[in-house]
């Protein structure tokens, strides 16, 4: 499943599993780099050496690692990075990186404060709209994926702080 916000962000779950993850340009778009500095912060952490390396801690358990789907093909050649990934490279974004600005990565900064409420991963399926089949569900979500409201007080009213 694939859904795309207006800045053109793109995220995908894959339908049987829940799998989530954004693509690379997508992802570049949502902390406000460029996707060669995401190609580039992957092929680094990638491989880093698992034990010995000297990454931030945000990225210090993903080293030699994958980081991207190995089964998913598509047929743009978008390359999909793991949504636990996607999550440590915000964080990376949003508090380690040299900021390209006066005051650091806004747009990073507001993307963690946006996913440590919710995890990455319920955000991603929030976006593609997918939910796990009823029979297997303990909690279905009330908001549609283009709607959702993430202010403090909708998070408190879904119990998500819980």
């Amino acid at each position: 499943m694939r859904s795309i916000d207006e800045d053109g962000t793109e995220y995908f779950t894959i339908k049987t599993t829940g799998q989530s993850g954004m693509s690379q340009s997508g992802l570049a778009r949502f902390v406000d780099t460029t996707p060669a500095a995401i190609s580039r912060l992957i092929a680094k952490v990638r491989l880093s050496n698992p034990t010995v390396n000297n990454l931030p801690p945000c990225l210090k358990p993903f080293a030699g690692m994958r980081l991207t789907f190995a089964e998913y093909s598509d047929t743009q050649g978008r390359v999909i990075v793991e949504d636990a990934f996607c999550a440590a490279v915000v964080e990376y974004y949003a508090k380690w990186s040299k900021p390209r600005q006066p005051g650091g990565n806004i747009k990073a900064q507001e993307a963690l404060r946006l996913i440590q409420y919710l995890g990455i991963r319920v955000f991603i399926h929030h976006k593609t709209g997918w939910n796990k089949p009823v029979a297997e569900s303990t909690v279905i979500l009330s908001h549609s994926a283009n709607s959702l409201d993430l202010s403090d007080e909708a998070l408190r009213r879904e119990n998500i702080y819980d």
